[in-house]
């Protein structure tokens, strides 16, 4: 007797349609940066970007920090005119709320953490316009279902996140 495996049909489609994450890059020393930085924006974008995503390497770091910076880029009105005002906006990400771990660590990250590096250089390499999301303004962990992306396109699954842009 054989065993042919079954497979789910809906997982088969998901594993042929998902959007692939475009490949990561490492900082380029020739780019010129896509928004305008502030003193100490940087640090914060790698903070935010070292936050939400370390646990899924460089490339779901670099794909954080890009979010921020489509964010600045594609409705200033809407989500901040700078990556302070767009990291800092009620609700924008989990990582400052009053009962995510994160919001202490935050604090305490620093160059001691070889994790923390990778952030910053994936932070700088998407000032440079690498941009692992095709353009996304929004990011929640797979698996959730955010009322929000119902109005959204899916344009790439890195790591434990979705990343998504406007429908319009």
């Amino acid at each position: 007797m054989t065993l042919i495996p079954r497979f789910n049909v809906t997982l088969l489609f998901l594993i042929l349609w998902w959007p692939p994450a475009l490949a990561c890059s490492p900082p380029d020393p020739e780019s010129k940066p896509v928004v305008r930085l502030a003193a100490g924006e940087l640090r914060q974008l790698a903070v935010v970007a070292w936050a939400e995503a370390r646990g899924d390497g460089y490339c779901a770091m670099q794909a954080v920090a890009a979010v921020i910076l489509n964010r600045v880029q594609a409705n200033p009105k809407l989500y901040g005119a700078t990556i302070t005002q767009v990291i800092h906006k009620p609700f924008a990400f989990s990582v400052f709320g009053r009962r995510d771990p994160n919001r202490v660590k935050m604090a305490k990250a620093d160059e001691s953490d070889p994790s923390f590096i990778s952030a910053m250089l994936a932070a700088i390499a998407a000032l440079g316009g690498s941009d692992p999301t095709a353009g996304a303004t929004h990011f929640a962990v797979a698996g959730s279902r955010p009322a929000w992306a119902t109005r959204m396109v899916l344009t790439a699954r890195i790591g434990a996140h979705l990343y998504y842009q406007s429908a319009e």
